[in-house]
């Protein structure tokens, strides 16, 4: 869906939690704090958020949007050169 709205290819790489944790730290994070970011993306990955709740309506007191609306109205960050 990004991809067609971004009008080139975009692909999710997946990382192995050790590999992901590494990435984490070369953006300054601590080993401590990227190795437990890794370990939330696995329990992401498996599942153990996939449920829907009304926090969006909540915390901003709007309707949650669509990722196909999301993704239309953030194109221009995904092209190049424009």
């Amino acid at each position: 869906m990004i991809s067609a709205h971004a009008r080139r290819e975009i692909t999710h790489v997946k990382l192995e939690p050790t590999e992901l944790a590494k990435r984490f730290t070369t953006f300054g994070l601590s080993a401590d704090y990227a190795a437990f970011l890794a370990q939330l993306d696995t329990f992401l990955a498996s599942g153990s958020e996939a449920r829907t709740t009304n926090g969006v309506q909540e915390v901003t007191g709007r309707e949650p949007r669509s990722l196909a609306d999301f993704a239309a109205g953030h194109a221009h960050t995904w092209r190049d050169n424009q």
